[in-house]
């Protein structure tokens, strides 16, 4: 893995680029992003790329990596309107998709395109669409982890979702079974609730809320059991959390 930084100052502004080396052999830039105390809005890509020292592209072999692979390491192939807050600056108007193999959302710059990766240039939000991601804490086999999670719930407690996506080995012909070539697969999606800006933790189904809500545990079962709710999606989770919010007034 190669890093490369600069550090420039001019108007209260600092330039950050780092560069990093990732499994699948492709060279990416960490994209940084200027922060100011009056934080103004960037309103086009253009004026967002005055801000970067350095402008690495993808390289070329990508595209012909990825139709070796069946399926897509994005949420979504195609890019979408979105904007970021970083370091309390507003940058809007950007092309952005979410590798959710990678963890990093990528954007469009000119022909080529440019991502920027949280474990060393942490973007605090990012919206596509209607949809807001955070990159947020959680626990996971007791160890504390970070990655961009949805967020469909913010307030004193949060209700979050991961998306997971590996990569699986290509597979040799066996009995009346065919070859399978490399593929991203999708994992299940996850939830996760965060309280007073605690790590999140996994909430799975009913007997989650025994573990997630102690204090509260009766009265959510009860409220569960009424309602119905069987966490078979995230939305029913939220419903919990709104009713936890009330017990907590």
């Amino acid at each position: 893995m190669t890093n490369i930084s600069g550090n420039c100052e001019k108007s209260k502004r600092t330039f950050l680029h780092m560069m990093k080396k990732y499994s699948l052999g492709i060279v990416f830039i960490s994209m940084c992003l200027s922060a100011q105390s009056q934080a103004p809005v960037i309103s086009n890509l253009p004026e967002l790329n005055t801000f970067m020292q350095s402008d690495y592209h993808y390289k070329k072999n990508l595209k012909d990596m990825n139709k070796v692979i069946e399926g897509s390491p994005y949420l979504s192939d195609e890019f979408s309107t979105g904007s970021l807050i970083y370091q309390d600056t507003y940058y809007r108007n950007l092309q952005l998709r979410f590798n959710v193999y990678e963890g990093h959302f990528e954007f469009k710059s000119g022909d080529g395109f440019l991502y920027f990766d949280p474990r060393y240039t942490e973007v605090d939000t990012v919206w596509i669409g209607q949809d807001k991601y955070v990159y947020a804490p959680y626990i996971d086999n007791n160890r504390e982890k970070r990655s961009y999670m949805h967020l469909l719930h913010d307030g004193n407690t949060k209700v979050l979702t991961l998306r997971e996506k590996l990569l699986l080995r290509p597979e040799k012909a066996q009995g009346y079974e065919d070859a399978k070539p490399a593929r991203f697969s999708e994992m299940t999606t996850r939830m996760f609730v965060s309280l007073e800006g605690e790590p999140a933790v996994e909430f799975s189904n009913r007997r989650s809320i025994d573990v997630v809500f102690p204090e509260s545990a009766k009265e959510l079962e009860s409220y569960a059991k009424k309602e119905r709710l069987r966490f078979r999606s995230p939305d029913e989770l939220v419903t919990l959390v709104e009713y936890y919010e009330t017990l907590q007034k």
